[in-house]
Protein backbone atom coordinates (compact mmCIF):
# COMPACT_ATOMS: atom_id res chain seq x y z
CA UNK A 1 0.00 0.00 0.00
CA UNK A 2 2.95 2.41 0.71
CA UNK A 3 5.55 1.40 -1.41
CA UNK A 4 6.30 4.26 -2.83
CA UNK A 5 6.67 5.84 0.68
CA UNK A 6 9.65 6.07 3.18
CA UNK A 7 9.30 4.43 6.09
CA UNK A 8 8.79 7.89 8.35
CA UNK A 9 6.38 9.05 5.26
CA UNK A 10 4.01 5.71 6.06
CA UNK A 11 4.38 6.20 9.76
CA UNK A 12 3.04 9.88 9.04
CA UNK A 13 0.32 8.10 6.89
CA UNK A 14 -0.35 5.80 9.49
CA UNK A 15 -0.55 7.70 12.15
CA UNK A 16 -3.14 10.49 10.34
CA UNK A 17 -5.15 7.25 9.11
CA UNK A 18 -5.29 5.80 12.67
CA UNK A 19 -6.58 9.62 13.82
CA UNK A 20 -9.06 9.69 11.18
CA UNK A 21 -10.66 6.74 12.80
CA UNK A 22 -10.42 7.80 16.45
CA UNK A 23 -12.14 10.97 15.40
CA UNK A 24 -15.00 9.03 13.69
CA UNK A 25 -15.53 7.40 16.72
CA UNK A 26 -15.58 10.23 18.78
CA UNK A 27 -18.24 12.28 16.70
CA UNK A 28 -21.07 11.04 18.64
CA UNK A 29 -19.15 11.23 21.82
CA UNK A 30 -17.66 14.22 22.11
CA UNK A 31 -17.40 16.65 18.73
CA UNK A 32 -15.30 18.93 19.80
CA UNK A 33 -12.50 15.87 20.66
CA UNK A 34 -13.33 14.90 16.94
CA UNK A 35 -12.84 18.08 15.61
CA UNK A 36 -9.70 18.51 16.90
CA UNK A 37 -8.45 14.87 15.99
CA UNK A 38 -9.84 15.62 12.49
CA UNK A 39 -7.74 18.34 12.24
CA UNK A 40 -4.51 16.62 13.54
CA UNK A 41 -5.50 13.70 10.89
CA UNK A 42 -5.42 16.17 7.90
CA UNK A 43 -2.36 18.06 9.04
CA UNK A 44 0.07 15.02 8.43
CA UNK A 45 -1.03 14.01 4.59
CA UNK A 46 -1.02 17.67 3.85
CA UNK A 47 2.62 18.14 5.06
CA UNK A 48 3.60 15.35 3.99
CA UNK A 49 2.60 16.12 0.37
CA UNK A 50 3.88 19.60 0.91
CA UNK A 51 7.17 18.26 1.47
CA UNK A 52 7.14 15.47 -1.45
CA UNK A 53 5.79 18.51 -3.93
CA UNK A 54 8.52 20.82 -2.71
CA UNK A 55 11.20 18.04 -2.82
CA UNK A 56 9.80 17.25 -6.52
CA UNK A 57 10.99 21.01 -6.94
CA UNK A 58 14.38 20.86 -5.65
CA UNK A 59 15.36 17.61 -7.33
CA UNK A 60 14.17 18.95 -10.79
CA UNK A 61 16.08 21.96 -10.40
CA UNK A 62 18.90 20.09 -9.47
CA UNK A 63 18.83 17.37 -11.89
CA UNK A 64 18.34 20.81 -14.91
CA UNK A 65 21.41 21.87 -13.19
CA UNK A 66 23.68 18.80 -13.42
CA UNK A 67 22.51 18.61 -16.93
CA UNK A 68 23.68 21.96 -17.45
CA UNK A 69 27.02 20.91 -16.00
CA UNK A 70 27.08 17.79 -18.29
CA UNK A 71 27.77 20.54 -21.29
CA UNK A 72 31.34 22.16 -21.57
CA UNK A 73 32.35 25.17 -20.46
CA UNK A 74 32.87 26.94 -23.81
CA UNK A 75 29.59 25.58 -25.01
CA UNK A 76 27.80 25.92 -21.59
CA UNK A 77 24.71 28.39 -22.10
CA UNK A 78 24.24 31.12 -18.99
CA UNK A 79 22.33 29.73 -16.51
CA UNK A 80 18.62 30.62 -16.46
CA UNK A 81 17.38 31.45 -13.31
CA UNK A 82 13.75 31.53 -14.17
CA UNK A 83 13.52 27.92 -13.84
CA UNK A 84 14.76 27.59 -10.32
CA UNK A 85 12.48 28.75 -7.23
CA UNK A 86 13.56 31.97 -6.09
CA UNK A 87 15.13 30.45 -2.56
CA UNK A 88 17.60 28.13 -4.45
CA UNK A 89 18.77 30.33 -7.22
CA UNK A 90 21.16 31.40 -4.68
CA UNK A 91 22.51 28.24 -3.78
CA UNK A 92 22.64 27.50 -7.85
CA UNK A 93 24.24 30.39 -8.41
CA UNK A 94 27.10 29.56 -6.27
CA UNK A 95 27.28 26.05 -7.15
CA UNK A 96 27.13 26.48 -11.01
CA UNK A 97 30.22 29.03 -10.58
CA UNK A 98 31.97 26.34 -8.16
CA UNK A 99 31.46 23.79 -11.50
CA UNK A 100 32.79 26.48 -13.76
CA UNK A 101 36.02 27.86 -11.73
CA UNK A 102 36.76 23.85 -10.88
CA UNK A 103 36.51 22.68 -15.20
CA UNK A 104 38.65 25.79 -15.75
CA UNK A 105 41.15 25.02 -13.23
CA UNK A 106 41.25 21.77 -14.35
CA UNK A 107 41.56 22.51 -17.85
CA UNK A 108 44.45 25.13 -17.18
CA UNK A 109 45.92 21.85 -15.45
CA UNK A 110 45.95 20.10 -18.20
CA UNK A 111 47.33 22.24 -20.62
CA UNK A 112 49.87 23.57 -18.17
CA UNK A 113 50.97 19.19 -17.67
CA UNK A 114 50.72 19.11 -21.95
CA UNK A 115 52.78 22.04 -21.95
CA UNK A 116 55.32 21.40 -19.00
CA UNK A 117 55.80 17.99 -20.63
CA UNK A 118 56.61 19.09 -24.47
CA UNK A 119 58.98 21.71 -23.29
CA UNK A 120 61.03 19.63 -21.18
CA UNK A 121 61.04 17.27 -24.11
CA UNK A 122 63.20 18.72 -26.51
CA UNK A 123 66.01 19.41 -23.75
CA UNK A 124 66.48 16.03 -22.74
CA UNK A 125 66.13 14.59 -26.35
CA UNK A 126 69.62 16.87 -26.68
CA UNK A 127 70.99 15.74 -23.46
CA UNK A 128 70.11 12.08 -24.46
CA UNK A 129 71.68 12.36 -27.72
CA UNK A 130 75.04 14.25 -26.87
CA UNK A 131 75.76 11.72 -23.52
CA UNK A 132 74.92 8.76 -26.60
CA UNK A 133 77.47 10.07 -28.70
CA UNK A 134 79.78 10.96 -26.21
CA UNK A 135 79.96 7.33 -25.33
CA UNK A 136 80.06 5.96 -28.19
CA UNK A 137 83.72 5.97 -28.44
CA UNK A 138 87.04 7.51 -27.00
CA UNK A 139 87.51 10.91 -27.89
CA UNK A 140 89.38 13.90 -27.47
CA UNK A 141 89.42 15.36 -23.26
CA UNK A 142 88.65 18.99 -25.49
CA UNK A 143 85.88 17.38 -26.99
CA UNK A 144 84.17 15.79 -23.88
CA UNK A 145 84.40 19.49 -22.25
CA UNK A 146 82.62 21.28 -25.53
CA UNK A 147 79.56 18.54 -25.36
CA UNK A 148 79.40 19.01 -21.30
CA UNK A 149 79.39 22.50 -21.83
CA UNK A 150 76.24 22.10 -24.22
CA UNK A 151 74.73 19.64 -21.96
CA UNK A 152 75.21 22.50 -19.02
CA UNK A 153 73.74 24.78 -21.17
CA UNK A 154 70.82 22.52 -21.70
CA UNK A 155 70.35 21.76 -18.37
CA UNK A 156 70.08 25.56 -16.87
CA UNK A 157 67.29 25.97 -19.49
CA UNK A 158 65.54 23.33 -17.88
CA UNK A 159 66.00 24.39 -14.08
CA UNK A 160 64.64 27.75 -15.53
CA UNK A 161 61.78 26.18 -16.75
CA UNK A 162 61.19 24.44 -14.09
CA UNK A 163 61.66 27.21 -11.83
CA UNK A 164 59.03 29.85 -13.53
CA UNK A 165 57.03 26.91 -13.48
CA UNK A 166 56.74 27.02 -9.54
CA UNK A 167 56.98 30.45 -9.43
CA UNK A 168 53.40 30.67 -11.19
CA UNK A 169 52.46 27.97 -8.94
CA UNK A 170 53.60 30.10 -5.90
CA UNK A 171 51.42 33.27 -7.46
CA UNK A 172 48.73 31.41 -7.41
CA UNK A 173 47.94 30.89 -4.25
CA UNK A 174 48.51 34.89 -3.44
CA UNK A 175 44.88 36.40 -3.29
CA UNK A 176 44.84 38.29 0.13
CA UNK A 177 45.78 42.13 0.44
CA UNK A 178 47.55 41.52 3.50
CA UNK A 179 50.94 41.76 1.70
CA UNK A 180 50.06 44.36 0.23
CA UNK A 181 51.90 48.22 0.93
CA UNK A 182 52.19 51.16 0.13
CA UNK A 183 54.84 51.01 -2.98
CA UNK A 184 55.93 53.36 -6.01
CA UNK A 185 56.00 52.13 -9.50
CA UNK A 186 58.50 55.06 -9.85
CA UNK A 187 60.82 53.30 -7.50
CA UNK A 188 60.16 49.90 -8.72
CA UNK A 189 61.08 51.23 -12.78
CA UNK A 190 64.12 52.95 -11.52
CA UNK A 191 65.23 49.98 -9.94
CA UNK A 192 64.61 47.29 -12.76
CA UNK A 193 66.09 49.94 -15.09
CA UNK A 194 69.47 49.22 -12.94
CA UNK A 195 69.00 46.30 -12.88
CA UNK A 196 68.75 45.60 -16.74
CA UNK A 197 71.21 48.48 -17.74
CA UNK A 198 74.14 46.24 -18.29
CA UNK A 199 71.94 43.68 -20.39
CA UNK A 200 70.35 46.37 -22.15
CA UNK A 201 73.70 48.56 -22.72
CA UNK A 202 76.64 46.21 -22.83
CA UNK A 203 75.39 42.77 -24.08
CA UNK A 204 72.88 44.28 -26.88
CA UNK A 205 74.21 47.73 -27.54
CA UNK A 206 70.58 49.11 -26.99
CA UNK A 207 69.70 52.42 -25.70
CA UNK A 208 66.98 52.58 -22.30
CA UNK A 209 65.37 55.54 -22.23
CA UNK A 210 63.30 56.62 -19.01
CA UNK A 211 60.38 59.08 -18.19
CA UNK A 212 59.76 58.14 -14.31
CA UNK A 213 57.07 60.09 -12.59
CA UNK A 214 55.32 59.63 -8.96
CA UNK A 215 52.74 56.75 -9.57
CA UNK A 216 51.86 55.30 -6.05
CA UNK A 217 49.80 52.49 -5.64
CA UNK A 218 49.69 49.09 -2.92
CA UNK A 219 51.33 45.86 -3.38
CA UNK A 220 54.65 44.07 -3.23
CA UNK A 221 58.02 46.28 -4.35
CA UNK A 222 60.17 43.10 -5.33
CA UNK A 223 57.16 41.24 -7.36
CA UNK A 224 56.94 44.79 -9.34
CA UNK A 225 60.58 44.95 -10.11
CA UNK A 226 60.21 41.30 -11.24
CA UNK A 227 57.00 42.11 -13.56
CA UNK A 228 58.69 45.34 -14.68
CA UNK A 229 62.56 43.77 -15.84
CA UNK A 230 60.40 40.81 -17.26
CA UNK A 231 58.79 43.41 -19.49
CA UNK A 232 62.14 45.38 -20.32
CA UNK A 233 63.64 41.78 -21.36
CA UNK A 234 60.83 41.11 -23.58
CA UNK A 235 61.02 44.25 -25.31
CA UNK A 236 64.75 44.12 -25.04
CA UNK A 237 64.52 40.57 -27.10
CA UNK A 238 62.55 41.82 -29.75
CA UNK A 239 64.77 45.20 -30.57
CA UNK A 240 67.90 44.69 -33.11
CA UNK A 241 70.77 45.79 -32.02
CA UNK A 242 71.38 49.59 -31.65
CA UNK A 243 67.60 49.95 -31.32
CA UNK A 244 65.66 52.00 -28.92
CA UNK A 245 63.14 50.86 -25.48
CA UNK A 246 61.84 52.81 -22.84
CA UNK A 247 60.35 52.72 -19.45
CA UNK A 248 57.90 55.59 -18.39
CA UNK A 249 55.46 55.43 -15.02
CA UNK A 250 53.04 58.12 -13.40
CA UNK A 251 49.95 58.41 -12.80
CA UNK A 252 46.52 59.72 -14.43
CA UNK A 253 44.25 61.58 -11.89
CA UNK A 254 40.87 61.31 -13.95
CA UNK A 255 41.08 57.53 -14.15
CA UNK A 256 42.47 57.19 -10.52
CA UNK A 257 45.43 54.38 -12.07
CA UNK A 258 49.12 54.99 -11.61
CA UNK A 259 51.08 53.36 -14.49
CA UNK A 260 54.04 51.58 -16.25
CA UNK A 261 54.77 51.83 -19.63
CA UNK A 262 57.37 49.82 -21.59
CA UNK A 263 57.99 50.04 -25.29
CA UNK A 264 60.06 49.54 -28.00
CA UNK A 265 60.57 50.16 -31.71
CA UNK A 266 61.07 46.27 -32.57
CA UNK A 267 59.22 43.68 -34.42
CA UNK A 268 55.85 44.41 -33.21
CA UNK A 269 53.36 41.89 -33.26
CA UNK A 270 49.99 41.26 -34.87
CA UNK A 271 46.72 40.90 -33.52
CA UNK A 272 46.80 37.22 -33.15
CA UNK A 273 50.11 37.27 -31.43
CA UNK A 274 48.41 40.22 -28.75
CA UNK A 275 45.83 38.26 -27.94
CA UNK A 276 48.07 35.14 -27.59
CA UNK A 277 51.38 36.39 -26.11
CA UNK A 278 50.11 36.01 -22.25
CA UNK A 279 49.28 32.33 -22.65
CA UNK A 280 51.89 30.14 -20.82
CA UNK A 281 54.60 28.81 -23.12
CA UNK A 282 53.23 30.35 -26.28
CA UNK A 283 55.77 31.50 -28.39
CA UNK A 284 55.50 33.77 -32.10
CA UNK A 285 56.93 32.85 -35.14
CA UNK A 286 59.82 35.34 -34.43
CA UNK A 287 60.80 34.19 -30.97
CA UNK A 288 61.38 30.91 -32.61
CA UNK A 289 64.84 31.39 -32.81
CA UNK A 290 65.48 33.43 -29.69
CA UNK A 291 65.90 32.18 -26.23
CA UNK A 292 62.75 31.92 -23.88
CA UNK A 293 60.30 29.67 -23.23
CA UNK A 294 57.49 32.07 -23.44
CA UNK A 295 56.89 32.25 -19.58
CA UNK A 296 58.18 36.08 -18.93
CA UNK A 297 54.76 37.53 -20.09
CA UNK A 298 52.92 34.68 -18.29
CA UNK A 299 54.57 35.96 -14.71
CA UNK A 300 53.67 39.53 -15.91
CA UNK A 301 49.99 38.51 -16.58
CA UNK A 302 50.15 37.08 -12.37
CA UNK A 303 51.95 39.64 -11.34
CA UNK A 304 49.09 42.33 -12.56
CA UNK A 305 46.03 39.97 -11.58
CA UNK A 306 47.37 39.76 -8.06
CA UNK A 307 47.29 43.24 -8.10
CA UNK A 308 44.11 43.80 -9.16
CA UNK A 309 45.91 46.00 -12.32
CA UNK A 310 44.77 45.18 -15.86
CA UNK A 311 47.93 44.95 -18.79
CA UNK A 312 46.96 47.22 -22.17
CA UNK A 313 49.52 45.79 -25.17
CA UNK A 314 49.43 47.79 -28.03
CA UNK A 315 51.99 46.73 -30.81
CA UNK A 316 51.74 46.84 -34.58
CA UNK A 317 54.47 44.80 -37.27
CA UNK A 318 57.57 46.60 -37.77
CA UNK A 319 55.95 49.40 -35.50
CA UNK A 320 57.13 48.31 -32.47
CA UNK A 321 55.08 47.32 -28.99
CA UNK A 322 53.62 49.02 -26.10
CA UNK A 323 52.55 47.25 -22.74
CA UNK A 324 50.93 49.43 -20.33
CA UNK A 325 50.24 48.01 -16.71
CA UNK A 326 47.32 49.54 -14.53
CA UNK A 327 47.52 49.62 -11.13
CA UNK A 328 44.83 51.50 -8.30
CA UNK A 329 46.17 54.81 -7.42
CA UNK A 330 46.82 55.50 -4.33
CA UNK A 331 45.58 59.13 -3.85
CA UNK A 332 46.74 59.60 0.35
CA UNK A 333 50.46 58.72 -1.07
CA UNK A 334 49.94 61.37 -3.73
CA UNK A 335 48.48 63.90 -1.97
CA UNK A 336 51.68 63.47 0.60
CA UNK A 337 53.92 64.31 -2.64
CA UNK A 338 52.05 67.45 -3.42
CA UNK A 339 52.21 68.90 0.00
Amino acid sequence: MFGNFSFAETLVLSVSITTAILAAAFWTLSPFIATLLGCVSLSGPTSLFAYRAGRRTVVRSLFALFETMRIPVAERPPLNEDTIPADLRSFSSELHSLVTRFESREAQLKQLSADTSHELRTPLAVIKGKVEIMLSRERDPSYYNARLEEILFHLESMQQIVDSILELSRLSFMGSSEWKEQVDLLLAADEACQFVSYLISGIRKQSLSRSLDFAPTFGNHPLLIRMIVNLIENASKFTPEGGELGVDSGHDLSKSVSFVRIWDHGKGMDEFAIRRCRDLFWRGNASRSSSGYGLGLSLVQRVVEIHGGEMEIESALGKGSSFTVLFPLDTVSLSDYDA
